[in-house]
């Protein structure tokens, strides 16, 4: 029984999304995509959500630029621009300040105008208080609890 857990656990989104970060932590970054991508086949995520985990991919490898493109993709024509995704941005900018246009004009391709408003403020504090990004590669182990459900430990 404990088998078949490990089995569904070892094939969820969550999963390969938390192996995808491993790996671009480790530099390998067309092998954390493809985690992404085959990930999203069976269990097909929100645009917005897999724009953010593509970007994260990016930003953990050190390639903001990157990151910046995913999440324009994802927030074109959107209903809304995430709290993380905006967050994301910002951390973009704060990585790389020559992105600070781009950012801005990410910021007014999706989402509501509390949302475009919020990810702009964003913009402007990674641009007045930004420090140098260090992203630190984080150990992080799943396991199967006893009740099936998946449980992260770092």
């Amino acid at each position: 029984m404990e088998d078949a857990f490990t089995a569904a656990a070892a094939s969820s989104y969550e999963h390969r999304r938390l192996l995808a970060f491993s790996l671009a932590g480790e530099g390998d970054v067309g092998a954390a995509l493809g985690e992404l991508a085959e990930a999203s086949r069976a269990e097909w995520p929100v645009l917005e959500a897999y724009a953010a985990d593509v970007a994260c991919v990016h930003l953990i490898s050190g390639a903001p630029r990157r990151a910046l493109a995913a999440l324009s993709l994802g927030a074109r024509g959107g209903e809304r621009l995430p709290r993380l995704n905006r967050a994301l941005i910002a951390l973009c900018v704060e990585a790389d300040r020559s992105l600070w246009r781009r950012a801005i004009a990410t910021t007014f391709e999706g989402g509501r105008v509390t949302d475009r408003a919020r990810a702009v403020l964003g913009v402007v504090r990674a641009m007045i208080f930004a420090r140098p990004l260090v992203l630190v590669p984080v150990l992080v182990t799943r396991d199967v609890s006893e009740s099936g459900s998946v449980v992260s430990r770092v």
